[in-house]
C-alpha cells in the first residue's frame, strides 16, 4: 500500500468512532483507526500484532465455530458477512461481544466492529438482566462503566421501593494510586487495578453491582441492607480486601482505600441524588485522617461548600500576597549564638484567618499547587535573608521545608539556583529540610538529586528524624549535614526514659556520621539543659522563641546582638521574649 495513500486512509479511518481494522490476506492487521487502537490493550494486543484467530491471546470465534474466525471465513468466501465475535480475555477472565461486518476490498478486508448484546442463546449474567451491554463496559477491568451507573441504580431503586428495603451506594477510592503508575509503570498499574476490582467483586454478592467510574474510583450498589452498621461491615470487608498485600514485580505492596456511602431512601430517592451524596461522603472521608469511610450526612453539604471556597481561595493566595513566612531562631547550644532560622509558612486568609500549613498543605498537594507554593517559599526565604544581611546582620542559614512532590520536580535544581542568584545569597546560607519518608521513596533517585543540591553548597537536613523508616545504610550514603529530632521525642524527654534513650542514641549516631543534630520543640528550661548535656548541637522551640514575623524577628535579632556584642544567648532570648 503506497505511503501517501495509507496516510490519507488513516485520516479517514480515525474520523470514524467505531473500531475499524484493515487486514491483509493472511488476516494480519495492516492498519487500524484510533478507536481500535484504544481497545488494543483490552484485546491483549492481538488485533494489531497477531493473527486474529490466535489462540495464545484472545479467542475470536463465531458462535458455534471453535476453529475458524469469522474474518478468515469471509476472506475465503470473498463476500460480505456479519456476525458476533465472542471475546474471551483469558488473563482477566471475562467475556464480551462485538458485532462485526467484514467487507472484502482489493485484496484487503475491512473489519467494522460495534459493541453488542450477546447472540441469542448465550447465557446472560446479572448485568445483562439489567440491560447491560458492552458499550457500557470498562475495557480495563471488564466491569460495567460509568455509563451504566444511572440505569442500574434506577432499576435497583425500583426494586427496593417495591420490597420496602434499603439500598446503599458506595464510592470507593484507592488512595494515592498514582504512585503505583509512577513507580512501576502504567502497565503494572493497570494490572493492579484489575486485581483490586476482582478483590472488591469477590466481597460482594451476585445481586450487587460493581462499577468502575474511572481512574482509581469504583462504585458499588448494594441492596437489602436494613441498618447502617450492616453496610459498615460490608465496607470494612471491602477496604480490608483492598489492603491485603499485592505482588508487583516481585515486590509486596499495600494499598489503602477510602469510601463514602449514601443510603436509599434516607439520603435520596433519585439516582443522581444518591450518587452526589455518596461522592460528598467520600470527599469528607478523604479529609478525615481517623476514618476510612463515612456515611453521608446533610451537614456535609455545608462542609463541601466550605471546602470548595477554601480551595478556591488557596489557588489565588499567592497572587493576593496572602502567604507569609514566619521565622523561628535556631540556637547553637555550645555558644548560644543564633546560627539559623527556619522559615515557616502561614496563610493569612481574609476568609479563614491565619491558616497553619497542617491544614492547607494537604489541600495544596491535592490541588496540584504545592510546587508553585514551594517555589515561592524558597524565593521569599532567600530574598529575606539577603535583605537582612544587607541591613548589617551577620550571615546565618535559613531553612526551608521541601515536600515530596517538590523533590520530584525536575525544575527543583533550577529553582534553587535561580532563587540564590536572584537574591545574591551565598548557597551556604540556605538549608533544605526533607522528611525521612521522602528519603525512603525511591532512595537511589533521591541520592542523585541530593548530591546535585549538595554540590551547589546548599545544606541538607533530615526533618522529623525518628518518625520514618530510613535505614542506616542509606543514612550513611546521603549527602546530608544535619538531623532534626522530631518534637514528639523531646516532649517528655525529662520524664520518659525511653524517649531520653532514643534522643541520646540519635545524637550519638549522628555525631558518628559527622552530622549536626537539631532538637525541635524545646518548651522548658529542663529540656534545654538536658539536651545540652547530651551534646545536641542546635535547639529550637517556643521556650527560646516562637515563630516570628519578619519585623519581630529583626527586633529580636537586633536586641540580642546589641546586648552581647554580636551573638545571642538562649537565656537572653527567653528574657527578651518575656
Amino acid at each position: 500500500m503506497p505511503v501517501l495513500f495509507q496516510e490519507k486512509l488513516q485520516l479517514v479511518l480515525d474520523s470514524i468512532k467505531d473500531p475499524i481494522i484493515v487486514l491483509d490476506i493472511s488476516t494480519k492487521a495492516v492498519t487500524a483507526n484510533a478507536a481500535a487502537k484504544d481497545i488494543e490493550h483490552y484485546l491483549d494486543k492481538c488485533v494489531l500484532k497477531q493473527e486474529l484467530c490466535s489462540k495464545n491471546h484472545c479467542a475470536f470465534h463465531e458462535k458455534g465455530d471453535d476453529e475458524i474466525c469469522l474474518v478468515k471465513k469471509s476472506l475465503l468466501m470473498d463476500n460480505y458477512s456479519s456476525g458476533f465475535f465472542k471475546i474471551q480475555h483469558h488473563q482477566n477472565n471475562f467475556t464480551t461481544y462485538l458485532h462485526s461486518t467484514t467487507t472484502p476490498y482489493d485484496g484487503f478486508i475491512v473489519l467494522h466492529m460495534k459493541h453488542a448484546h450477546p447472540p441469542q442463546g448465550q447465557p446472560a449474567d446479572i448485568h445483562e438482566n439489567l440491560g447491560f451491554n458492552t458499550s457500557r463496559c470498562d475495557i480495563l477491568t471488564g466491569l460495567p462503566n460509568i455509563f451504566f451507573l444511572t440505569e442500574a441504580l434506577h432499576q435497583k431503586i425500583q426494586r427496593a421501593r417495591g420490597l420496602g428495603t434499603m439500598l446503599s451506594v458506595l464510592f470507593i477510592d484507592i488512595n494515592r494510586f498514582n504512585r503505583i503508575n509512577h513507580f512501576f509503570g502504567r502497565e503494572q498499574g493497570d494490572a493492579v487495578l484489575r486485581m483490586v476490582a476482582q478483590r472488591i467483586q469477590n466481597t460482594l454478592r451476585a445481586s450487587d453491582v460493581l462499577i468502575r467510574q474511572g481512574g482509581d474510583v469504583f462504585i458499588a450498589i448494594i441492596a437489602d441492607d436494613e441498618r447502617n452498621q450492616d453496610i459498615g461491615i460490608v465496607v470494612n470487608k471491602i477496604l480490608k480486601s483492598v489492603a491485603l498485600p499485592l505482588a508487583v514485580r516481585n515486590e509486596q505492596i499495600r494499598l489503602k482505600a477510602t469510601a463514602g456511602i449514601s443510603i436509599y431512601p434516607k439520603d435520596g430517592i433519585l439516582p443522581n441524588t444518591l450518587i452526589k451524596n455518596a461522592d460528598i461522603a467520600l470527599q469528607r472521608a478523604k479529609t478525615d485522617s481517623l476514618k476510612s469511610f463515612r456515611f453521608y450526612a446533610p451537614s456535609m453539604e455545608k462542609g463541601t461548600g466550605e471546602l470548595l471556597l477554601f480551595e478556591s481561595r488557596l489557588l489565588s493566595a499567592i497572587e493576593r500576597n496572602e502567604l507569609v513566612l514566619h521565622y523561628q531562631p535556631l540556637i547553637a547550644t555550645g555558644t548560644g549564638r543564633m546560627v539559623g532560622a527556619e522559615a515557616l509558612l502561614r496563610w493569612n486568609s481574609p476568609d479563614f484567618g491565619c491558616v497553619l500549613p497542617s491544614k492547607f498543605i494537604p489541600a495544596a498537594e491535592r490541588m496540584g499547587v504545592i510546587i508553585e507554593i514551594g517555589k515561592w517559599v524558597v524565593q521569599t526565604a532567600c530574598r529575606q535573608m539577603s535583605e537582612w544581611i544587607l541591613r548589617g546582620f551577620p550571615p546565618i542559614t535559613v531553612s526551608v521545608n521541601v515536600s515530596m512532590k517538590q523533590f520530584r520536580d525536575p525544575d527543583l535544581l533550577h529553582i534553587i539556583r535561580a532563587s540564590l542568584d536572584e537574591a545574591c545569597l551565598a548557597s551556604e546560607c540556605l538549608c533544605l529540610e526533607i522528611t525521612e519518608n521522602i528519603i525512603m521513596d525511591k532512595p537511589e533517585t533521591l541520592i542523585e538529586t541530593m548530591s546535585a543540591i549538595s554540590a551547589m553548597g546548599v545544606e541538607l537536613a533530615i526533618d522529623d528524624f525518628g518518625t520514618g523508616y530510613s535505614s542506616l545504610n542509606y543514612l550513611k550514603r546521603l549527602p546530608v549535614q544535619k538531623l532534626k529530632i522530631d518534637r514528639s521525642f523531646i516532649m517528655n524527654i525529662t520524664e520518659d526514659e525511653a524517649d531520653a534513650a532514643i534522643v541520646k542514641s540519635v545524637i550519638s549516631l549522628a555525631h558518628n556520621f559527622r552530622l549536626k543534630v537539631n532538637a525541635e520543640g524545646v518548651e522548658t528550661l529542663e529540656q534545654m539543659d538536658f539536651l545540652r548535656q547530651l551534646g545536641c548541637d542546635e535547639l529550637q522551640g517556643n521556650f527560646l522563641s516562637p515563630p516570628l514575623s519578619v519585623e519581630e524577628f529583626a527586633i529580636l535579632w537586633t536586641n540580642t546582638l546589641l546586648l552581647h556584642g554580636g551573638h545571642s544567648g538562649c537565656e537572653d532570648i527567653q528574657r527578651i521574649e518575656e
